[in-house]
């Protein structure tokens, strides 16, 4: 599962990492998103473009615009059996712009909160699918989920599962529209661990309204100030 994420770049950055013909004004870094919120979202427009979505998909044919908290995840192995994200899979794929996300590692004194990103950079892409819902006068609602998967090793010993972190190169593979069906099964795989960090932080970022840059100190850290 990935049930919170950071993106701590601004969206002139997301523009040029990603080349999209436009950017979203007044978008800050974010540090602790979490479901039914509105991000950006890459897709492909020709060129690709950048829009704000709900976190949380709703399919179109979704009697009501509500979010499951099922449904902010989809499971790659089940993708081309669900009703929910086979359409989507086949034809509405998008980049998720992200720059760590959060996992729970379950102790004998709770759950402890670990930060997951990439050693080399401070944004990179999950595999994503999106839908578009619309009320009876044409509204429309553009929600998306984030694509997990079996963990690497690094993830394994925190959690049971991932989200699909896609390689640069294959951005790209995953937004076009004539992709080969077993091509993009083939990007849904565990990220290599040996280029990944991890480290643990404070039960802060368990509250979503909790959106600082203190929910991504490592533990440690947090302790040392206290009892300084």
């Amino acid at each position: 599962m990935c049930g919170r994420y950071g993106l701590t770049v601004d969206t002139s950055k997301l523009q040029e990492r990603f080349e999209t013909s436009n950017t979203l004004p007044d978008t800050q870094p974010r540090y602790n998103i979490a479901p039914t919120q509105e991000l950006p979202v890459i897709v492909r427009t020709s060129p690709n473009s950048m829009m704000l979505m709900q976190w949380g998909l709703i399919p179109s044919w979704s009697k009501e615009p509500k979010v499951s908290y099922s449904t902010i995840n989809a499971r790659a192995e089940n993708l081309l059996k669900s009703s929910v994200y086979k359409k989507p899979f086949l034809s509405q794929r998008c980049l998720v712009p992200a720059s760590g996300f959060f996992e729970w590692q379950q102790t004998s004194d709770g759950k402890q909160p670990y930060y997951i990103h990439l050693q080399d950079t401070d944004v990179f892409a999950f595999a994503g699918l999106y839908d578009i819902w619309r009320d009876k006068k044409g509204h429309e609602l553009h929600s998306y989920t984030i694509i997990t998967t079996t963990p690497n090793d690094l993830v394994a010993a925190i959690h049971n599962r991932m989200p699909i972190i896609l390689r640069r190169d294959d951005e790209d593979a995953w937004l076009d529209h004539d992709a080969d069906q077993d091509r993009l099964l083939s990007l849904l795989t565990p990220y290599p661990a040996e280029e990944m960090s991890a480290y643990r932080v404070s039960t802060w970022v368990n509250s979503p309204s909790n959106d600082t840059p203190q929910v991504l100190e490592p533990l440690e850290q947090v302790e040392t100030q206290r009892r300084g």
